[in-house]
């Protein structure tokens, strides 16, 4: 009688390995997807704040005149802290 030996041929291991890494390549760029729409929410946030910021500060100067030279019963000295909801979340500007 002959010894039986069962071998699993090398393109199938080849095949085992394959579909490990493009898993782990899946895994990977998924993570990366989340990541940079992360950044872009953060990003889109922050460029809205300065947005609001910019415009509010735009009304400001027509209703109350240049920084050095205010309209008639209009003072400018303070500054004040406000938030606003931008791409689902919430951003503090100061005006």
């Amino acid at each position: 009688m002959m010894k039986s030996t069962k071998r699993t041929p090398k393109l199938s291991i080849v095949r085992r390995e394959e579909i490990d890494i493009s898993t782990s390549i899946g895994v990977v760029l998924a993570d990366l997807a989340e990541q940079g729409k992360s950044c872009l929410d953060a990003l889109s946030r922050e460029m809205g704040a300065r947005l609001v910021e910019a415009i509010l500060l735009a009304e400001r100067e027509q209703l109350g005149g240049a920084a050095y030279h205010p309209r008639e019963g209009f003072k400018k000295w303070s500054s004040q802290g406000g938030s606003v909801y931008i791409a689902g979340g919430k951003a503090k500007v100061r005006v």
